[in-house]
């Protein structure tokens, strides 16, 4: 499956699109919009956009992602994965939220999801 890029205030997204079996079915839609630009992740709507996640943050960084929490960035490493790519991953604190700690992987998509 792929999407046409969407465009909402003059800016380009891409949706994100999911399959629990990719070999068996289809890529389906989230209706979640991405793009992506100075190091930084953003999702967006129609009418609005938020910070997702701000690649260039360094250990001790804040990230304030606009969906009410903060986090900080506590720890920097990489994560080799089954094909052999390697990832940068940062691991972060939630400080004010209710989210935990949250590892993230650097800016291309999990196994199992795409951007069309």
């Amino acid at each position: 499956m792929s999407a046409e890029p969407t465009i909402f205030n003059g800016k380009t997204y891409f949706e994100m699109l999911y399959t629990l079996i990719p070999e068996e079915e289809p890529w389906r839609s989230f209706w979640i919009f991405f793009r992506y630009e100075d190091q930084k992740l953003y999702q967006g709507y129609a009418e609005e956009e938020f910070l997702v996640f701000e690649y260039s943050l360094q250990v001790n960084d804040t990230l304030f992602p606009g969906i009410g929490q903060v986090y900080v960035v506590t720890g920097i490493d990489s994560v080799l994965l089954t094909n052999g790519e390697s990832r940068k991953r940062m691991i972060t604190q939630c400080v004010v939220g209710a989210w935990g700690d949250t590892p993230i992987l650097d800016r291309r998509t999990p196994q199992f999801c795409r951007f069309a």
